[in-house]
C-alpha cells in the first residue's frame, strides 16, 4: 500500500488521488450540495460522505463511514481492485458497478432507486426499484418494487414483481416470492442451500453425508398463493422447499453452523470481535472475517441477462414475420419446404443469439423450382 497523503475538504468539486480523509466529507454549506467526488487513486476516507455523484476510477477505495448520493455511485467499467464500504450505502438515483475485474464489498445495507452490481458482495440487503445483479452473493435480501434481473448468484431471498433469472442461483434462504410467474432462459436453476453444510465448507472439512442443496423446479414448485387485506387481494408466485425441509426434520442442522455462519457475515461491522468456527482444514483457527466470507470472484459468464428474455422473444417474432411476410409475396414461397428454408437461413442472419434454432437448418430443397 502506497502512502497516503492526508487532505482537507475545502472544495467543492473534490478529487481524491492517494490521500486519506480523516473526518468526512459532509456539505457545510448550500452550494457543497451539489459537491462531486472522484476517486483517481488510492485513498481511504474515515468518515462518511455525501456528494452529489461519486466517481470511482480507480482502486483500492475505502470508505468507513456511510454514503450517500443525490445522483449517481458510479464505478468505471475499468477498474481493478478492491472497493470497500463499511456501512450504510444509499443514493436517490442509481448505484452501478458492472466492472468484471473489480471486487466491491457493502458490509451493510444498499438502498438505491436504481441497482447494477457485478462481483459484488454484500453483507446486508438490497433495496431498490430495479436491480441487476450478475456473479454477486448477497446474504440479505433483495426487495425490489419494479423488477429484478440475477444471473449466477448466491442470494438470501429475494421479492419484485418482475423477476428474470439465468445461470446458477442459489439461495440461503427456503423461499422467494415474485408478482408474476419468474421469467428464466433455458440455462437457469435454482436451488437451495438451507441443507447445506456451510460450515464445513467454510473450514474445508468434508461435507455431512446427509447436507446438499436442493433444487427448487421453477415450474412445478411454483405456488400461487393469494393474499387478502382489509380492502384489497393480491396474488404471489412463491418457489420453496419449506415442504421437503419439514420432510428432513430429522437432520440435525444444528451442526451445519449456518445460522451463525450467516448471522457473523451480516453483521459483521457491528460485532465487537471477530468468532471462528473451530479449526480449520490446515489447523489454523478458522475466523469469521469479512475477507475470508467474501467467495472468489468467478470468471466473467458473458452478456448480462438485463431484458435477454424480451430481445429473444423480439427477435424471434422478427423471423417468423419476416418470413411470412416473403411467403405472402407473388411467387415468393413454392411449398412449405422452402418456406421452413427460409425460416432457418434469416435466423442466421438476424438473431444469431438465439439460444436454439427455431427449425433445423437444411439445404435448398431439391423439388424447388424456383431456387428460393
Amino acid at each position: 500500500m502506497s502512502k497516503l497523503k492526508e487532505i482537507h475538504i475545502t472544495d467543492t468539486n473534490l478529487r481524491l488521488d492517494n490521500n486519506i480523509v480523516k473526518g468526512g466529507i459532509l456539505p457545510n454549506k448550500m452550494v457543497e450540495l451539489s459537491r462531486t467526488v472522484n476517486v483517481a487513486g488510492e485513498s481511504i476516507v474515515e468518515g462518511p460522505i455525501y456528494a452529489d455523484r461519486l466517481t470511482v476510477e480507480t482502486a483500492p477505495f475505502e470508505v468507513k463511514g456511510a454514503v450517500f448520493t443525490r445522483n449517481e455511485l458510479y464505478v468505471n467499467n475499468d477498474v481493478c481492485g478492491d472497493i470497500t464500504f463499511h456501512k450504510a450505502v444509499g443514493s436517490a438515483s442509481s448505484v452501478v458497478s458492472r466492472s468484471t475485474q473489480c471486487n466491491v464489498t457493502f458490509r451493510s445495507d444498499l438502498n438505491a432507486k436504481s441497482v447494477a452490481l457485478c462481483n459484488a458482495f454484500v453483507c446486508g440487503s438490497i433495496y431498490g426499484d430495479e436491480i441487476e445483479l450478475e456473479n454477486c452473493v448477497v446474504i440479505g435480501g433483495i426487495f425490489a418494487t419494479q423488477s429484478l434481473a440475477v444471473k449466477d448468484c448466491i442470494v438470501g431471498t429475494f421479492v419484485s414483481p418482475f423477476v428474470e433469472m439465468d445461470g446458477n442461483v442459489d439461495l440461503l434462504l427456503p423461499s422467494v416470492f415474485s408478482i408474476k410467474r419468474v421469467s428464466y432462459t433455458p440455462a437457469a436453476s435454482l436451488h437451495s442451500l438451507v441443507l447445506a453444510d456451510l460450515g464445513a465448507l467454510f473450514r474445508h472439512q468434508p461435507e455431512a453425508a446427509d447436507s446438499g442443496k436442493i433444487r427448487i423446479n421453477l415450474t412445478s414448485d411454483d405456488l400461487r398463493t393469494t393474499l387478502t387485506g382489509d380492502d384489497q387481494q393480491r396474488t404471489i408466485h412463491s418457489y420453496s422447499v419449506i415442504g421437503k425441509v419439514l420432510a428432513a426434520d430429522m437432520i440435525d442442522t444444528d451442526k451445519f453452523q449456518n445460522h451463525f455462519l450467516l448471522t457473523a457475515a451480516a453483521l459483521g461491522p457491528q460485532m465487537l470481535r471477530n468468532y471462528d468456527l473451530g479449526a480449520d482444514a490446515d489447523g489454523s483457527q478458522a475466523a469469521l472475517t469479512p475477507e475470508r466470507l467474501r467467495p472468489a470472484p468467478r470468471p466473467h459468464q458473458g452478456q448480462r441477462p438485463r431484458r435477454l428474455i424480451q430481445h429473444q422473444a423480439v427477435r424471434a417474432h422478427h423471423v417468423a414475420w419476416r418470413a411470412t411476410q416473403i411467403r405472402n409475396k407473388p411467387g415468393g414461397i413454392c411449398s412449405p419446404a422452402c418456406f421452413m428454408w427460409l425460416i432457418s437461413c434469416l435466423k442466421k442472419s438476424i438473431c444469431p443469439a438465439l439460444p436454439t434454432p427455431l427449425v433445423t437448418r437444411q439445404p435448398i430443397p431439391s423439388g424447388c423450382a424456383r431456387r428460393c
